[in-house]
């Protein structure tokens, strides 16, 4: 034999953004609260991944998700751009944690970033960005903010590295004054790091532009994969008139090139004839082309409500969800919520999301709607 197993080869070593997440409480929860408190994580991570402009799929784009019982780690894939990516993970997190609990218990998280090399392992992954994420989410100094702030949902830490490689500089929106330093010191471990811990008066979204400030109180959330038709614009009576746009079939096409990519068939909702409870999930039918993603609006009033997030489609089988749609209170049954589908360019579709908290409603729907359905609403008011 030529070899021996000291020489074998090790693992390339990848520089990675590592997320580490941790659930508040969780030995508190019985076993079945803890069986649906980790469904709830994964769903508000992977709605946080794609908002940093990751897709959610781990296995197309190197999206690595190691769980740890009450939390979880990730691992995004090298070359991102990192700003983005740590911004959106903090607002994406905020904000699908406000979605996931419209269900009881309540769940609130703390979570801590590092960057670094990373390699992987027997057992799952190695790197002194992944000790100092566990570290910090684990670290008193975390748990005293989140405890200090009961009204949030999430608590956040940055080794001192990062922070000053992104948050000082004001990249993603984030705020250097938004966090406080500390030295995290575990002398029993032998471990001792600076770090940033977010403010209790925190809040991770951008202040509110028009016309979302026409409106106030958690109940104009637009979370996870979800759109709000807040309460008193599902009031009004609905109509189809004003900010129409075309509807585009393969049987009408119209544009250019550019604007008509190679057509789809023919878009669907499907309907089963009941009516919409408070939280639902869409599904329809219909090939999205590559490089294009589908949006979801909801008309109500003068305006056309946004969701946060695109569609997930399933290209083999030519079909598309929205996993949770949100409707604000509904004052009674039978109320029509009239929703399009929108079939938008990936570049198009991401400055959407980077701006939804600047702008998520509009008084005029994108020109290539392929797809319009009216729904009756339940009177199921109460919480997802």
């Amino acid at each position: 034999m030529s070899g021996s197993s000291g020489s074998r080869r090790m693992p390339p070593a990848i520089r990675r953004l590592c997320l580490v997440v941790d659930i508040e409480a969780y030995s508190a929860l019985d076993h079945q609260a803890q069986h649906q408190a980790q469904a709830r994580l994964a769903r508000a991570l992977t709605a946080a991944v794609r908002a940093a402009g990751v897709p959610h799929s781990p296995l197309r784009r190197g999206v690595i998700r190691q769980n740890r019982g009450d939390g979880q780690l990730v691992l995004l894939p090298a070359g991102i751009d990192e700003a983005r990516a740590i911004s959106g993970l903090v607002r994406g997190l905020a904000e699908a944690m406000m979605g996931v609990n419209a269900e009881a218990p309540r769940l609130r998280l703390r979570a801590a970033l590092a960057q670094g090399v990373v390699q992987v392992a027997a057992t799952g992954y190695v790197g002194k960005s992944i000790v100092d994420a566990c570290r910090l989410v684990d670290s008193a100094a975390l748990r005293e903010a989140l405890a200090a702030a009961p009204e949030r949902d999430v608590a956040v830490a940055f080794t001192d590295d990062l922070f000053r490689d992104v948050v000082i500089h004001g990249f993603g929106g984030l705020v250097g004054s938004d966090f406080r330093q500390v030295d995290v010191v575990e002398e029993r471990k032998g471990f001792a790091i600076a770090a940033w811990v977010s403010r209790p008066d925190l809040v991770p979204t951008a202040p509110p532009a028009e016309p979302r400030r026409r409106w106030s109180g958690r109940a104009v959330a637009v979370i996870v994969t979800a759109l709000m038709v807040l309460g008193a614009a599902a009031a009004w009576s609905l109509t189809h008139g004003g900010g129409k746009a075309e509807v585009v079939t393969a049987s009408s096409p119209t544009g250019g090139p550019e604007a008509r990519p190679k057509p789809p068939e023919r878009f669907t909702f499907f309907d089963t004839g009941v009516q919409l409870d408070r939280c639902v999930e869409l599904r329809g039918s219909g090939l999205v082309p590559p490089g294009h993603e589908l949006r979801l609006y909801a008309e109500a009033g003068e305006f056309f409500y946004l969701t946060l997030l695109p569609a997930e489609v399933d290209r083999d089988t030519g079909t598309w969800t929205f996993p949770q749609v949100i409707f604000g209170p509904t004052p009674k049954a039978g109320v029509p919520i009239t929703l399009y589908i929108a079939l938008i360019p990936e570049r198009e579709s991401r400055r959407l999301t980077d701006n939804f908290d600047n702008q998520y409603a509009f008084r005029e729907l994108p020109r290539r709607v392929v797809a319009t359905h009216t729904f009756r609403r339940s009177a199921d008011n109460g919480p997802c």
